[in-house]
């Protein structure tokens, strides 16, 4: 099943040749019938868009770089580097800067991958253009929060990268500032691959304080759970799922603090029947190894929901 899904992905998902040149890596976002533009307007009931664009947070490479070093197949080597180098032309061609967190998350996981692979330091060159904005752009000192944006929350933000949250995010008048949990949760993952090939002690400390303001904005002890952004006025839903907790598990891993344990302990065994969904399901499956394994690393046993 897994050779079959990156088969598609490579060979469908993801232009191959193309009358422009430059298009060759790149990967359509949520395609009706992939890169067939067959149909002019959305079919009811589909979850496709009947044309769509390119963009970093809905192309990934890992899977690629994995069927090659399984199977010897080059194609899938050479698919790898064609999407991580149409994306950094795309990325690159000007001063780098991201509006939605997932945007360099998913970017830092494509390159930082990549440059596993290849050894190629043309990849971590990349790397370290995205990473420099991650952390000039995070909160390293706390950012006051007026009392209509407080709301039962502390009166600052800090270790996140906080905005004007948007409709969609948040429907109050005026908005709160934030974030969408699940896309810090991505830049958490990003900067966590990009410390896996570099060992950059700033980004260890980055990412054990977005770790706690993830915590902080969007999960509550109660609930056993996240909300889907930090706006007051969301509901929390009960578990977590891979996703939200990969930065998490290895902010535990490096602290012992007991708050992430605490976290971890009490809503990862309420998900862990993952989806019946596609992307859900190949979601869960694709985090679910690296978060167990910075656990097992910790020395951590989770007990199945009762």
């Amino acid at each position: 099943m897994g050779e079959a899904a990156e088969l598609h992905n490579r060979d469908i998902d993801t232009v191959q040749a193309s009358e422009n040149p430059d298009d060759t890596g790149a990967v359509y976002v949520h395609q009706m019938c992939h890169v067939g533009e067959y149909y002019d307007r959305s079919v009811p009931g589909s979850l496709g868009f009947p044309s769509g664009g390119y963009t970093v947070s809905h192309a990934w490479t890992e899977g690629h770089f994995d069927h090659y070093f399984l199977t010897g197949d080059r194609r899938s080597l050479d698919t790898g580097r064609a999407v991580a180098d149409f994306f950094t032309r795309k990325e690159l061609g000007r001063p780098y800067d991201f509006s939605s967190t997932r945007t360099p998350g998913w970017y830092l996981i494509m390159l930082a991958a990549t440059y596993a692979a290849t050894d190629d330091p043309y990849y971590l060159n990349a790397a370290r253009v995205v990473i420099d904005r991650v952390l000039e752009t995070q909160d390293t000192q706390p950012r006051p929060l007026p009392e209509y944006q407080q709301a039962g929350r502390q009166p600052y933000q800090l270790g996140g990268w906080s905005r004007m949250m948007v409709p969609g995010h948040c429907q109050c008048e005026p908005r709160h500032r934030g974030n969408a949990g699940f896309m810090v949760a991505v830049l958490l993952a990003g900067m966590k691959y990009y410390h896996d090939v570099t060992g950059d002690p700033e980004v260890k400390e980055a990412i054990i304080r977005g770790a706690r303001n993830l915590l902080d904005e969007t999960y509550s002890d109660e609930a056993r759970g996240f909300r889907y952004t930090s706006c007051p006025n969301t509901g929390f839903r009960p578990g977590a799922s891979p996703l939200m907790v990969e930065g998490i598990a290895r902010a535990y891993l490096w602290t012992d603090d007991e708050r992430f344990g605490r976290m971890l302990r009490e809503s990862l065994p309420i998900a862990a029947s993952g989806s019946s969904y596609g992307k859900g399901f190949s979601m869960y499956y694709r985090m679910a190894p690296r978060v167990l394994a910075d656990l097992d690393a910790a020395g951590f046993r989770l007990k199945a929901a009762p």
